[in-house]
């Protein structure tokens, strides 16, 4: 079963496309905990009730911010890596639309209606 689900490498073969599917959910994940610690250290922002916790909280903002925008880079990356090889990447929550450019994705409205 280890070989069919690709968690082991069989006859010395690795699927390309599955690590790219193993790396697209890795940075997914990753991008949306940052997006999650950013949203928590902006509230702390806002609740701080001294200068040093708003600095403290401003700064662990920024620090996750800065995570988001480069897990959302290696997400594009992962996403591309995908398209190239003939793939169609997952579909992305709405907190992370911005992360494919616009008319990347093929129109499903046909395919919705059903």
């Amino acid at each position: 079963m280890h070989w069919f689900t690709g968690d082991m490498e069989g006859f010395g073969v690795e699927d390309g496309m599955l690590r790219s599917f193993r790396a697209h959910a890795s940075h997914q994940r990753a991008a949306l905990a940052a997006l999650k610690g950013e949203k928590r250290e902006r509230w702390r922002v806002e609740m701080a009730t001294n200068p040093a916790e708003r600095e403290e909280a401003a700064e662990d903002q920024a620090d996750y911010a800065e995570r988001a925008v480069q897990a959302k880079y290696r997400l594009r990356s992962a996403r591309a890596f995908i398209r190239e090889d003939g793939g169609t990447p997952p579909l992305l929550p709405p907190e992370l639309a911005d992360v494919d450019p616009t008319g990347t994705y093929p129109n499903t409205t046909e395919e919705n209606g059903l």
